[in-house]
């Protein structure tokens, strides 16, 4: 949250920042805090949005909030402070520019917590994240039961994230709450690991505990496309849009269940689709506008466009979702002369870029370029019944000997 007066410190009689504010008020984005109402907040469902968008203030206003939260540490060098949100953005900005040093004594908990959200949702930093969440565990013997369950929950995604498997298993299991959060985790995990068909069942779970857990459904979306299941994936897609029709992930992931269902039977909602992606002004939905942009094409005939921006689009990126897509038409391709050397070529490419990356190691479009390249099933065959389906692997067999 954030006081008026601190707003005012940085914005100063700025007109254009006061119409936006009462804006966000009348349109109920914010919510009041405080007896004198000094204080608002995102409502916690339009911050969730905005963290899993990825969108971020632009660079001047950070700059003034930075400068301004600087100024506040050199005079005041974590004295007494008037306004209570002056020192929630002093506390987090010292805890995320020295999160390997701080000094416990001078921090309360939510002040850790806020900055563990932020470094995971923002910065994707998680190496801090487990730093300051264990940091969090050892220092405070009578956690508040939420802040425990929240701190636990970021530093299990964030063990996930790096791989740290062995560390994830002892703390799911100091989780001790066997609800959704629980199932959705270990969900996360299998699908990150490459066990989909594991992954559905702990979502599955999730999703029974609480039927409008929104991430769980979306996550059960996204293995039904990646097990090539459009029909199961389709009606949930469509749920999760019209909870949020804004979402780039929910746009794509309804997109591609439309193009395998009926193809160009919805022209005009495929068309509308992209058009809501263009209107989003985030890294994934510019990527995702991309994939719709490639497909729509490909679906009209025009495949060397839709091959065109997507060699354009990939170069020097980091985006799997372009990279993977890339190599999906040119194996649709792979019979043409030359495509065979660009497919090997993309190969190598995702190789070096995700070196890593189990994620893109399991999925079945890498899976199936991997075996046709190399003339070897074994490649695919360990993974049928994770992350591939017996048809999926049956398909790439038959395309094996075509």
């Amino acid at each position: 949250f954030i006081s008026f007066e601190f707003l005012e410190s940085i914005f100063g009689s700025d007109v254009e920042y006061k119409q936006i504010i009462d804006a966000m008020i009348t349109n109920a984005f914010v919510n009041f805090i405080g007896v004198k109402k000094e204080y608002i907040r995102l409502n916690t469902i339009f911050m969730d949005y905005i963290q899993r968008l990825g969108l971020d203030l632009n660079k001047e206003i950070i700059s003034k909030i930075r400068n301004h939260t600087l100024d506040i540490i050199k005079k005041d060098s974590f004295g007494v402070y008037d306004d209570i949100s002056s020192y929630n953005f002093v506390a987090k900005l010292t805890i995320k520019d020295d999160y390997q040093h701080i000094d416990v004594r001078k921090l309360l908990p939510s002040h850790i917590l806020a900055a563990i959200r932020e470094l995971y949702n923002k910065d994707r930093n998680h190496d801090a994240v487990c730093t300051l969440a264990y940091t969090l565990l050892e220092n405070y013997t009578s956690l508040d039961p939420e802040i425990l369950r929240e701190t636990r929950y970021w530093l299990c995604l964030s063990l996930i994230r790096n791989r740290d498997y062995d560390r994830f298993w002892v703390e799911i299991k100091a989780f001790k709450f066997n609800d959704k959060a629980e199932k959705f985790l270990k969900g996360f995990y299998y699908r990150l690991d490459g066990n989909y068909i594991q992954a559905l069942k702990m979502y599955t779970e999730a999703l029974r505990i609480d039927p409008n857990f929104t991430r769980a459904k979306n996550e059960i979306v996204m293995i039904h496309l990646y097990l090539d299941e459009y029909d199961k994936a389709l009606d949930l897609a469509e749920n999760c849009l019209n909870l949020q029709p804004s979402n780039p992930y929910f746009i794509i992931n309804y997109f591609r269940c439309i193009v395998k269902k009926f193809g160009l039977g919805e022209k005009e909602k495929l068309e509308q689709l992209i058009s809501s992606l263009s209107e989003i002004d985030s890294d994934m939905a510019r990527d995702a506008c991309i994939v719709a942009r490639s497909q729509y094409l490909t679906l009209s005939g025009e495949k060397e466009d839709a091959l065109a921006i997507l060699t354009e689009a990939t170069h020097g990126s980091k985006s799997k979702i372009l990279h993977l897509q890339l190599l999906d038409l040119l194996l649709s391709n792979r019979n043409k002369g030359g495509y065979k050397q660009k497919i090997n070529e993309e190969i190598s490419i995702i190789d070096k870029t995700f070196p890593n990356n189990r994620e893109i190691k399991v999925n079945h479009v890498y899976l199936k370029a991997k075996a046709l390249v190399s003339h070897n099933i074994d490649i695919v065959s360990n993974s049928i019944g994770k992350s591939i389906t017996q048809k999926q692997f049956s398909d790439i067999k038959d395309g094996m000997s075509a």
